[in-house]
């Protein structure tokens, strides 16, 4: 914590510690509108806002992991939407970027483990959902070319 300064009789007075500053409050000394600065603050502020400043100080900041990417991630989202379009809405594609979402979510939160298990499952929906579309092709081109005989 770092030590404060205050106005007394027009005259900056300070620095003080943090508890010599609470024991000023406690004893009358500093009234509620005196005014009071740290390093670091923009501006004079009075002794009633200071438990204002001391909440926002002690509030931990988020880390925006939004920015950061979580590898894999595009691609995956870029194939699973490949994948619904070329293997004529697979499911399994569906599922993979229903994955790619959740993957994304994880991350932001700070949950990397959840992430990478999402990121691994999304993956092994689209490789079923290519194989599956090779074999309905493979299925539907040797039923027009006269190899499997349709039933």
């Amino acid at each position: 914590m770092s030590d404060w300064f205050y106005v007394e009789g027009g005259k900056q007075l300070g620095p003080i510690s943090e508890s010599k500053l609470d024991a000023k409050m406690a004893d009358g000394t500093l009234c509620a509108d005196t005014k009071i600065w740290k390093e670091g603050m923009g501006d004079w502020i009075s002794v009633s806002e200071r438990q204002k400043v001391s909440v926002v100080e002690e509030t931990p900041v988020k880390e925006d992991r939004s920015k950061q990417p979580l590898k894999g991630l595009s691609s995956l989202r870029m194939w699973s939407i490949i994948a619904c379009i070329v293997c004529l809405c697979n499911p399994f594609a569906a599922f993979a970027f229903v994955f790619s979402l959740q993957a994304q979510n994880a991350h932001n939160d700070g949950r990397d483990d959840d992430a990478a298990k999402k990121l691994s499952q999304g993956k092994r929906m689209l490789v079923i959902a290519f194989i599956l579309s090779v074999i309905v092709y493979a299925v539907v081109y040797g039923i027009f070319q006269g190899w499997i005989p349709m039933l």
